[in-house]
């Protein structure tokens, strides 16, 4: 799950906290964001874990992928992730969709 967005809303003299589920949009753009980042050249060159998760072609699983930290915390619906990694054309060139 992602953080929930948040507003202040005023009772009394105590301000509480309102949560907010986010919207789908906003949990693919958050995929699109940890997936651009975790394949970059900045992130590649240094995540030996991720690295060492490449099949010789340069790929990652669809599944790997799914069960990052990050992804997992944004969503646990492997649909999701896969319909975000679909959805980016051109697709990326270091995930492969099985």
């Amino acid at each position: 799950m992602i953080k929930p967005c948040c507003s202040n809303a005023s009772s009394s003299s105590k301000k509480q906290l309102r949560l907010t589920r986010p919207t789908l949009s906003h949990v693919c753009a958050c995929l699109n964001a940890c997936s651009c980042y975790y394949f970059s050249v900045e992130n590649l060159c240094k995540d030996l874990y991720l690295r060492n998760k490449m099949d010789a072609d340069g790929f990652v699983s669809l599944a790997e992928i799914a069960n990052f930290n990050r992804i997992r915390q944004i969503t646990q619906d492997i649909r999701l992730v896969s319909e975000e990694r679909q959805s980016r054309s051109p697709p990326p060139p270091l995930a492969r969709l099985s």
